[in-house]
């Protein structure tokens, strides 16, 4: 009997927190941010701050950019840039 009544509560609990859209849009600048990062990390064949043989460039530090959602509305979102070995500086537009 506790255990279908702990079910009823969090499934309310997360009906509300999805109907918050200030919830969600942290979830989506949260999630955005960590796509654009590993991208980033991708390009460059190397983590923040890591040193490794395969590295080909170095970050410049982010820009911001405002982006929107149908459902969560406008949020800005920093924008990892970095430089790669021949000078040129890249910006993920995503």
């Amino acid at each position: 009997m506790a255990q279908g009544q702990d079910n009823k509560e969090q499934d309310h609990i997360q009906g509300a927190l999805l109907d918050d859209r200030d919830y969600l849009r942290g979830i989506v600048e949260r999630v955005l941010q960590q796509v654009l990062e590993s991208e980033a990390a991708k390009q460059l064949g190397a983590q923040p701050y890591q040193r490794t043989s395969g590295r080909v460039g170095h970050r410049n530090g982010h820009y911001s950019r405002k982006d929107a959602c149908r459902e969560v509305g406008a949020f800005y979102t920093p924008r990892p840039c970095w430089s790669v070995s021949n000078g040129f500086i890249q910006q993920l537009s995503a």
